[in-house]
């Protein structure tokens, strides 16, 4: 599969995190937020790849939630198969970021 060119931590590909780190067989029960950042998220195919790869991912940890982050591009909802479940974020304007900054 696509993911597993992916290296997430150090030399190691998601499922190793996954298996090794985040949940091993006798935790698999944990409660886990898997954030992708803009995961090679320029490509429609890669994307369609990579929501196979969390789905299944998903039915073997069932307490897994996803939030991927990506810029946007016209066919990428779609190929997440997401539909209009989406926030888009808008960036903050200058009072915004000195009221955050003094607090």
């Amino acid at each position: 599969m696509i993911h597993k060119r992916k290296r997430v931590f150090y030399d190691n590909d998601l499922d190793f995190v996954l298996d090794q780190i985040v949940a091993p067989p006798e935790r698999r029960d944990r409660r886990i937020l898997l954030i992708l950042d803009g995961y090679g998220l320029d490509d429609e195919y890669y994307v369609g790849e990579l929501m196979k790869y969390l789905t299944k991912r998903h039915s073997e940890l069932p307490n897994m939630k996803v939030i991927i982050t990506t810029r946007r591009k016209a066919g990428i909802p779609q190929a997440l198969e997401i539909g209009r479940r989406y926030v888009r974020l808008l960036p903050f304007d200058k009072s915004q970021i000195n009221k955050v900054r003094h607090e």
